[in-house]
């Protein structure tokens, strides 16, 4: 709750930077500055969990279920990815940007992979594709709602379909299996899924001489990305991890199915049909959101296909062979985990809030006293704005 209101405040206070006529800012739709920009970015950052604006989605201890966790994520997320595509922000596609998500991407990836358990592994990899997302956000050159209409679809189907497994309490069954392949391509973005498009985004970065080692660092974090998704992927869920996970009491069995079924239906045929999408989002379809057979040969094969079938096969193979490539560095990994985690970031955050909420309280008693000095310091402010 604190880093959503944190994120409420910036969102409050991103047109006051634009001067007069606020309300005429954000009704409609005007170009923020620079200032407002930042703190607009931010805010929707924070929201969304990208990295490392994730904290308030992995640092609840005791860990909650994994289930309810993942669907409250995608309420605020899905919001934010929507105010996203209704504003011109290019300050996302600056140098700086780029390169925080390109890092942000790597480190998330490298943080689910060194997670000790499952709860906390999917937590970072709801991080990691938050900023998958940000980062196909930043390289995107189409209109506002084309841009962010395939990611808040890929985003949202990926880890609906997760949470909903986990909460039917599939266990040991073939649908279980089937229902995690699925979740799977959502989440990388493969062929007939609505992700698909995104991997063509972030296949440019390989085109330039500056995006070359941005590109090769992506790869490197979906490799392990894959690796982490496919680490935990044929363990059987405990009977008390699954009962902790499952849905409420409320939620009928039958609509959990329904529910699923809808999902995965949706997904699918949005993926098989890309215009379809956009014409359920009210947008003509054009480019490669025209047809699937358009993104498919859109996806150059030393590009978009080598973004995307590279790391399945890398990750495939470090998951099926993380006991040799990890024995004897158990130690040295978890140091690394704790560090990419940034748990210790988050306390020294919140120590600093601490000790100026402490000296911020022990001024003002000195200077407030029993609050007349107050009320000259505001009277003060009013005449000096009347002023200026």
């Amino acid at each position: 709750w604190t880093f959503l209101l944190i994120s409420g405040l910036l969102l409050l206070g991103a047109p006051l930077f634009n001067g007069l006529g606020t309300l005429d800012v954000v009704l409609e739709t005007k170009a923020l500055n620079l200032q407002s920009q930042l703190l607009f970015s931010i805010a929707l950052a924070l929201t969304i969990g990208f990295y490392p604006f994730h904290a308030w989605l992995t640092s609840a201890r005791p860990v909650r279920a994994l289930a309810p966790q993942l669907l409250l994520h995608l309420l605020p997320a899905i919001a934010a990815i929507h105010l996203l595509s209704r504003f011109h922000i290019p300050l996302l596609s600056s140098f700086s940007w780029l390169t925080l998500g390109i890092a942000g991407l790597f480190g998330s990836a490298l943080a689910a992979w060194t997670a000790e358990d499952e709860a906390s592994a999917w937590m970072y990899v709801a991080a990691n594709r938050a900023t998958w997302i940000m980062l196909a956000l930043s390289l995107s050159r189409d209109p506002e709602p084309y841009g962010a209409l395939f990611p808040l679809t890929a985003f949202a189907l990926s880890l609906m379909m997760w949470g909903l497994m986990r909460g039917r309490m599939l266990t040991g069954q073939r649908l279980a299996v089937g229902l995690r392949l699925l979740a799977l391509a959502f989440l990388l973005g493969l062929p007939l899924t609505p992700g698909f498009s995104l991997n063509i985004v972030l296949s440019q970065l390989a085109g330039t001489v500056i995006g070359f080692p941005g590109w090769l660092l992506v790869l490197i974090a979906q490799v392990l990305l894959v690796a982490s998704l496919l680490r935990f992927f044929a363990r059987a869920i405990p009977a008390q991890e699954a009962e902790a996970s499952a849905s409420p009491a409320f939620i009928p069995p039958g609509l959990m199915n329904w529910m699923l079924a809808l999902v995965a239906a949706f997904g699918l045929w949005w993926g098989m049909f890309p215009g379809m999408l956009t014409q359920t989002a009210d947008l003509a379809p054009q480019g490669i959101y025209a047809s699937l057979f358009t993104q498919l040969r859109s996806a150059g094969l030393l590009t978009g296909w080598f973004t995307l079938l590279l790391p399945l096969l890398l990750g495939w193979l470090l998951a099926r062979w993380h006991d040799r490539f990890v024995a004897g560095q158990e130690a040295w990994l978890q140091r690394v985990g704790r560090v990419v985690s940034l748990d210790w970031l988050v306390n020294l955050v919140r120590l600093g809030f601490h000790y100026l909420a402490l000296a911020s309280g022990f001024g003002a008693d000195i200077l407030d006293g029993a609050g007349q000095f107050g009320w000259v310091l505001l009277a003060l402010l009013i005449l000096w704005f009347f002023l200026r």
